[in-house]
């Protein structure tokens, strides 16, 4: 493999895509090896938010599901076009033309890595895990709803998959490294 892929006529592309469902480590893993490796690092949610102002929760209350997911695939696209470590929104590849660009970098040498996390694992690290009423208990199920639906998709595009659920961020990033290398 490469040690980076090639670039377009836009710009560099990511040399890291990171995928996976909230809750995986995408952001704080992403700035980390960004930092170990001395190049940016690009959160497509972090750019949806600062182009549309607000949290991306509120945006998609405030737009409506159609409207967020055009808007993640942009900040999507954006990231990609890029240099250094892209993580991407989980949902990001419900966008067709999202997915196969993320597909065409990884042939072209970026890695592609998804980080997979249990379900457990994830509710606590968003919070999910604490005594809610009834009525908000679907919230979880929602979550292991998408994470179920959206695995194949992450696993059809990546080059490397890291379960985070045992790992420190500092675990995850050491395996991302060693598969640049």
């Amino acid at each position: 493999m490469s040690a980076s892929p090639d670039h377009h006529a836009g710009g560099s592309v990511p040399r890291v895509v990171l995928l996976g469902p909230p809750g995986s480590g995408k952001t704080v893993v992403g700035a980390l090896l960004a930092e170990a490796l001395a190049e940016p690092f690009h959160d497509s949610d972090a750019l949806l938010t600062e182009s549309h102002g607000g949290p991306t929760a509120d945006l998609l209350i405030e737009r409506g599901e159609e409207e967020f997911r055009r808007l993640e695939a942009e900040a999507a696209e954006e990231a990609l076009a890029l240099p250094g470590v892209a993580a991407l929104g989980s949902g990001a590849l419900d966008h067709e033309a999202t997915a196969e660009r993320v597909a065409a970098l990884g042939a072209a040498g970026a890695v592609v890595a998804h980080l997979d996390v249990s379900l457990s694992v994830a509710a606590a690290r968003l919070g999910l895990n604490v005594p809610q009423s009834p009525a908000l208990a679907g919230t979880r199920s929602q979550l292991a709803a998408m994470a179920t639906a959206r695995r194949p998709r992450y696993e059809a595009r990546a080059t490397v998959v890291i379960d985070t659920s045992e790992l420190s961020p500092e675990e995850v990033v050491a395996r991302l490294r060693a598969a640049i290398s």
